[in-house]
């Protein structure tokens, strides 16, 4: 394996990318074929697929990731600090 990876490995796949796998695995083409098509990882195609295969959809899932810190109650009550206290430090009012 190279010292240096190639940046798109790192990238995401377009829409436009993902509707060609899909359309490639469709068409009988293997995982490693198309990932040499478009340049990408054999990984990312197969993952691509597995989506595919469960939801039916190559979309990418909006709003998945690390979950908020604070609560939408707790983010209301901080701002309405921040309005009536434009001044005062965010230590003098701890949560």
């Amino acid at each position: 394996m190279p010292l240096r990876r190639r940046r798109s490995h790192y990238q995401q796949l377009t829409e436009f990318e993902r509707g060609r796998v899909v359309g490639l695995r469709e068409g009988g083409f293997s995982f490693r074929d198309i990932a040499e098509r478009l340049g990408r990882n054999v990984f990312t195609v197969h993952d691509c697929w597995q989506q595919w295969s469960r939801e039916c959809t190559a979309s990418r899932r909006l709003g998945f990731g690390r979950p908020r810190d604070t609560t939408e109650k707790e983010y209301c009550r901080v701002r309405r600090m921040a309005v009536a206290h434009g001044a005062a430090s965010a230590q003098k009012f701890e949560l």
